[in-house]
């Protein structure tokens, strides 16, 4: 039997973006950042960042623009919101998109209450479960990121319950002139990333060391300690080569976990889902009985 063709309501449920829209096989960090400035009494300007591969969130305060230009080259995120009364909008528009080819740069308004916003969007009453992470300023930068994402994926809004403070006291600051000269993400031979830094160590075989791998070179530590235990770690597997090819082997199989548990926790639960956890989880604890 024929159906009557009727108007029915239609509404724009999400705009795919270049951040939005991601390979399941995503080996990199895919993220949106939004920055803003909140003056001296504050830390100046404040980032807040949406990694849409692992769906985290983090905050960071900088003290000169020049800064928070370096740190946003650092992250080279797929797109940039600049808050519409940020006072050097034109400049690092300018300098980003001389920079960052292929990144989506934009100016948003923040909302008047951030504070209201973001108790809004969090479903809480308070903040102070966030912790430093929307301090100091920083919730200004969550409030536009919230912002824009309510006007473009407002799904990635609904369950929030953490939001992770970016402290980095110790990474060495490294430009993006800087990052060329030393052909950490691209070699000056054919301009990608074959020969590079990157390129060249990176013998990872999952998605979730490949992107550890890069935020290890995009943020070298001067911790000691940090180092001192990376060396103590690279002297045990080389003594233990075959355990090492024995986990590489194993790893080769593993699906990439922080996105399965960021999918059931904030998209969709499927069978599917909690096959491959159950399959990664078995493969983890199987082997380490072995």
């Amino acid at each position: 039997e024929a159906k009557v063709w009727q108007i029915v309501e239609r509404q724009v449920t999400q705009v795919i973006t270049p951040a939005t829209f991601i390979q399941e096989s995503a080996k990199e960090f895919t993220y949106i950042a939004a920055i803003t400035y909140t003056g001296a009494e504050h830390t100046n300007y404040q980032c807040a960042r949406w990694d849409v591969t692992v769906w985290a969130y983090f905050t960071h305060s900088f003290r000169t623009v020049e800064d928070i230009t370096k740190h946003i080259q650092r992250l080279q995120p797929r797109e940039v919101v600049i808050d519409i009364d940020f006072p050097e909008r034109t400049t690092i528009r300018e300098e980003l998109k001389n920079q960052m080819h292929g990144c989506l740069i934009s100016t948003y308004d923040k909302p008047a209450d951030s504070t209201a916003l973001l108790r809004v969007v969090f479903g809480v009453q308070t903040l102070a479960n966030f912790g430093k992470a929307l301090e100091d300023g920083r919730e200004h930068a969550m409030a536009l990121l919230c912002n824009y994402l309510q006007h473009i994926q407002p799904h990635a809004l609904q369950t929030i319950v953490r939001v992770q403070y970016d402290m980095q006291d110790d990474a060495v600051m490294l430009d993006i002139v800087t990052m060329r000269n030393l052909e950490v993400m691209t070699s000056q031979y054919e301009w990608s990333k074959k020969y590079s830094l990157l390129g060249v160590l990176d013998q990872t075989v999952t998605a979730l060391g490949a992107r550890l791998f890069k935020d290890v070179l995009l943020h070298p530590t001067q911790n000691m300690d940090i180092l001192h235990t990376r060396q103590a770690h690279i002297a045990d597997y080389t003594e233990r080569s075959s355990d090492a090819k024995h986990i590489q082997w194993v790893l080769r199989s593993m699906v990439d976990m922080p996105k399965i548990i960021s999918t059931l926790l904030y998209k969709k639960t499927t069978p599917t889902g909690f096959g491959k956890l159950r399959y990664a989880l078995e493969l983890v604890y199987g082997n380490e009985e072995k």
